[in-house]
């Protein structure tokens, strides 16, 4: 592997080839960085700027995910219970699919906390919720019963392998679909987040009120 450094190559089928000579890409890392060493890549991506678009750039790849719940109402607290939900984000291509699959989960957590808690409250100026006392999050008792995280991959991303970003579309689907699954559960369709245990309730009597 010593030769000229303006030596001509090609990478052929896992071979790297110069001339007559053909070398595995093990043999080079070895050569180049020990039996237990280390190869790192680096690479770039920059979107063409546009002063014409609103964010300067064209997106490299749109986030797309979808979800799905299966929830339980409890008509006399108004509270509900999610049973199921089932995430599927389009990767592209997973490189590292554990840490994918936990990106999908954390997305749901913080999806959850917008569907059933989180609001600032405000009184003259001044917030009412600043700390997590009285600012509520997602905790283990408000997790599904059971969780599914799909990866959908058809390698048509801009990155290497066709890979794209995931993550925050994991959270978009959320809300919406423990919304849907309300309806179709006890029949009623609310709009506004959070679905609070009162709104719900409220819902539920809306015709005890109107008598």
């Amino acid at each position: 592997m010593t030769g000229h450094h303006d030596a001509s190559f090609e990478l052929d089928n896992g071979f790297l080839r110069v001339g007559e000579i053909a070398v595995s890409f093990q043999e080079v890392v070895r050569h180049v960085k020990g039996a237990i060493g280390t190869m790192i890549g680096e690479g770039r991506y920059e979107s063409i700027r546009d002063k014409n678009l609103l964010l300067g750039a064209k997106a490299p790849f749109w986030e797309v995910s979808w979800g799905a719940a299966k929830v339980k109402v409890d008509r006399v607290t108004g509270e509900i219970k999610i049973l199921k939900f089932v995430t599927i984000a389009d990767a592209g291509k997973a490189i590292n699919p554990q840490q994918c699959h936990s990106q999908e989960i954390g997305a749901m957590v913080q999806g959850i906390g917008q569907a059933f808690f989180e609001q600032t409250l405000y009184e003259n100026g001044i917030m009412l919720n600043p700390g997590l006392i009285n600012y509520r999050v997602p905790g283990v008792y408000d997790l599904p019963d059971e969780l599914v995280t799909i990866l959908f991959e058809n390698g048509n991303g801009p990155g290497p392998y066709g890979v794209k970003g995931i993550g925050e579309s994991g959270l978009l689907t959320v809300p919406s679909a423990i919304g849907n699954a309300l309806f179709s559960a006890a029949g009623v369709r609310l709009l506004e987040l959070p679905l609070t245990p009162e709104k719900v309730w409220r819902a539920l009597h809306q015709g005890y009120f109107n008598q």
